[in-house]
């Protein structure tokens, strides 16, 4: 199947799973397909990368990074009918309005997070955190990527990648931890 089928087809099953029969079929097949996943999965943690916090939470700046293709209804959407994707991401201020959060992502239902942005995008609760001095500081700026397809150079291309750019960015506002969020 060339790409284009592929992102057709992927199009067309996202408008579907933004039904509310499509968001039932979905919600309903999330057990057996995490079974069968926990199936595939190797449980040896041997092999997980890790490094221990150095500097406690209380302390630290964080910062949110998402795959969900939020963007600032200012800001130029992603370019969801590219047949390669979208590799760039959009820089979204710690104090926005979530109300003010736009999404351009054709692959999962955006049913939930209309109904509550904290599904994808946990700001307010972040912000809850900060406010009880659970979190030291919120970055200045959150990040969310759009759909990447198949662009791998792209991404972490060493010269000009959309990961290294992201990463200097990270480093410049002095963030300690960043809260990975998969769409």
């Amino acid at each position: 199947m060339d790409i284009v089928k592929k992102l057709k087809f992927w199009r067309g099953l996202g408008k579907i799973f933004d039904t509310k029969i499509g968001s039932s079929i979905s919600e309903a097949s999330r057990n057996p397909i995490n079974w069968m996943v926990s199936l595939a999965v190797s449980t040896n943690n041997d092999d997980i990368p890790w490094t221990p916090f150095n500097k406690p939470l209380s302390e630290s700046s964080l910062a949110i990074i998402s795959t969900a293709g939020f963007y600032l209804e200012d800001d130029k959407p992603f370019d969801v009918d590219s047949a390669l994707g979208d590799a760039s991401y959009r820089i979204i201020p710690s104090d926005v309005n979530s109300e003010k959060l736009k999404i351009a992502h054709p692959h999962y239902s955006h049913a939930r997070v209309k109904k509550d942005i904290n599904v994808l995008f946990p700001i307010d609760h972040l912000r809850e955190l900060l406010n009880v001095k659970v979190i030291g500081r919120l970055a200045t700026n959150f990040y969310s990527f759009g759909f990447g397809g198949n662009m791998t150079k792209e991404f972490i291309g060493e010269s000009n990648g959309s990961a290294h750019q992201l990463v200097k960015e990270l480093k410049a506002d002095e963030v300690d931890y960043v809260l990975m969020v998969p769409a």
